[in-house]
């Protein structure tokens, strides 16, 4: 009877694990500042769904990997070697504005129109922005003290890949909602208008970009 019981309570442990997993991953993907929420706005405004929807499930993997990593203390190792987390900080800031002037240069193409085929590989880009995005790994080690410290997640790391699992779908979960959205405001608004928003937003992403790299080379060439 006491062995079903902790059975009993080990798997509820789990499930409570993966659902805390998919709030944490919808409401923390809700702010729409960052790159690949910016990607997939800019794809769906274009109609293309399937690609918007690829770059989020690759944003999704990246963010379930970090938050699994974070689960079992990779930041704590990443402060021992400061350097190594400062030249990923530059690499993002570039990313941030590759991506940026991308969005202001790009002009609407005829393979823009949603009868054109989707790219197989766009969740590779999903995936390396937000895997090169080394503010991920501190935010999610933050939340699950958070999560921690309310008492809502153990520490366990049998718990660390159903918290993960539940990060992704949660991710995913909430650009989906998202495409739905932009999808009925694309329809809208002009070809004109739409090529507006996305250069505000790659103007964004350069100053944004700009700041993060400049804070980066500072703190990697400051004196220990």
């Amino acid at each position: 009877m006491g062995t079903s019981s902790a059975i009993g309570g080990f798997e509820m442990a789990i499930v409570v694990a993966l659902l805390i997993g998919l709030c944490a991953g919808f409401v923390g993907s809700i702010p729409i500042a960052g790159p690949v929420a910016v990607l997939v706005l800019e794809t769906g405004l274009r109609n293309k769904r399937s690609d918007a929807l690829q770059i989020a499930v690759g944003a999704a993997l990246a963010e379930g990997i970090c938050a699994a990593l974070a689960f079992i203390g990779v930041t704590s190792l990443l402060s021992r070697f400061p350097s190594v987390l400062s030249v990923e900080r530059v690499v993002g800031a570039a990313v941030l504005v590759m991506v940026g002037v991308y969005f202001v240069v790009r002009k609407p193409k005829a393979e823009d129109s949603p009868q054109s085929k989707p790219s197989p590989r766009k969740w590779l880009l999903g995936l390396s922005i937000t895997g090169l995005n080394p503010t991920i790994l501190v935010t999610w080690t933050a939340v699950i003290a958070a999560l921690h410290g309310a008492g809502l997640l153990s520490f366990q790391l049998v718990h660390a890949i159903p918290f993960a699992v539940g990060v992704t779908c949660g991710v995913i979960l909430w650009f989906t909602v998202l495409i739905a959205i932009v999808r009925k405001l694309g329809k809208r608004l002009s070809p004109s208008m739409t090529q507006h928003i996305v250069h505000g937003m790659g103007y964004v992403l350069i100053a944004a970009g700009t700041v993060m790299s400049v804070r980066s080379v500072v703190l990697l060439l400051r004196p220990s």
